[in-house]
């Protein structure tokens, strides 16, 4: 598995939506975490211009993921073209280790059903 985090982001019409995406993408083991957030977006659409609201998902990933992220994307998403963004990061060692060691725990399946590494310890937690 490639370690190099990356930073995904998608948008969503609503918490709903959004929110099933988050869980499915970490449920999946194809994010480690995944924030939401409401914004207004401004955007081209079929030659008109739209401000809508949305909910911008922020999802934490290794770049080996990111075509797990993206097939949940297509697979739940209700936009024509839903956004994927995707960003290489950085991060101090403890939260870039969880991550790599999230999405590529034992046990954990990858959005297509392949089985992935080792699982992250239960008392490894995130600290804010």
């Amino acid at each position: 598995m490639t370690d190099e985090l990356v930073v995904v982001t998608t948008t969503a019409p609503d918490g709903e939506v959004a929110d099933r995406l988050a869980r499915e993408l970490v449920e999946r083991g194809a994010a480690a975490c995944v924030q939401r957030s409401p914004i207004r977006s401004t955007y081209r659409w079929h030659g008109q211009v739209h401000d809508e609201d949305e909910v911008l998902l922020v999802v934490k990933t290794v770049r080996d993921r990111v075509a797990d992220v993206a097939a949940v994307v297509d697979e739940l998403h209700p936009y024509e073209l839903p956004e994927l963004v995707v960003t290489p990061a950085g991060a101090s060692d403890p939260y870039g280790a969880w991550v790599v060691d999230q999405v590529g725990g034992a046990g954990r399946t990858s959005a297509a059903g392949k089985a992935t590494g080792s699982t992250a310890p239960s008392e490894v937690r995130r600290s804010r």
